[in-house]
């Protein structure tokens, strides 16, 4: 009995049949064909190929997808100098890095093939080390919130691999806490938007609902705004970054 019989059934089947399924029911059917009319190998042969490309493209960006994803980070350290003179060594102080965490949640809707726009939310803490008093170190910490869309292209490179230029626009809001003393603290509110281009990003698909992405290079613009003890006072802060590869971002995303 050949394949062909042996998979007719999936025709009359009034359920939708998994692309997965259709796949390897597709392989079967012209596989029979090939081993029953061998004179007509090449052209199957070609055909074979064309189903195998359908397959393996079943992960492709197509109109309507959507998924859910999210980015965590988090950075931080210490360093300590000693200095040494002939015979003896001065041991210096553990002096604390920045500290950074990032926790961002999104949501994306492809809206024409290979083309998508999302939505995100994320939290961002930066602290940063000013200096120490009384046995305690005294820090400037910066908590945003950042909100905003953005869009982005799939372009497959191999296999499950895509490269996703992505083009964002985001509204920060949030507050400033400086340490003036280890008993006091100065809080001021933060505002403001900014605008990110992931250059080097690309996403790695090993599963139809499952997605790994990596950004290796990218350019932001921020402009902050610090509010002053009183309306009439403030501070503005405009920043420009470069980034390759230094600190790369990586996120998760699963489709549906």
């Amino acid at each position: 009995m050949g394949f062909v019989h042996e998979t007719s059934n999936f025709k009359n089947n009034k359920f939708r049949i998994p692309k997965q399924t259709y796949c390897i029911r597709e392989f079967f059917i012209i596989l029979d064909k090939i081993f029953l009319n061998d004179r007509k190998m090449k052209r199957f042969i070609v055909t074979l190929a064309a189903v195998a490309m359908t397959c393996g493209a079943m992960f492709a960006q197509s109109r309507g997808d959507m998924y859910v994803g999210g980015i965590l980070g988090v950075s931080g350290g210490s360093s300590k100098t000693n200095i040494t003179m002939g015979s003896t060594t001065v041991k210096g102080d553990a002096t604390p890095s920045d500290t950074e965490f990032n926790l961002t949640g999104e949501f994306g809707y492809f809206f024409a093939d290979n083309w998508r726009v999302s939505g995100s939310l994320g939290y961002g803490l930066q602290s940063t080390p000013i200096m120490k008093q009384d046995d305690k170190w005294l820090r400037n910490n910066v908590n945003l919130f950042a909100i905003g869309p953005s869009i982005a292209y799939y372009l497959n490179i191999a296999g499950d691999l895509y490269y996703t230029p992505e083009f964002g626009f985001y509204g920060y809001f949030g507050q400033n806490k400086a340490d003036k003393s280890p008993s006091t603290v100065q809080k001021n509110g933060v505002g403001g938007f900014g605008m990110n281009f992931a250059i080097g990003q690309f996403e790695f698909r090993p599963t139809a609902h499952l997605g790994l992405s990596v950004n290796l290079l990218a350019f932001d613009y921020a402009y902050l705004k610090m509010k002053g003890d009183d309306s009439d006072n403030y501070s503005t802060t405009s920043s420009v970054q470069f980034s390759l590869g230094i600190h790369p971002s990586v996120g998760f995303r699963y489709y549906f």
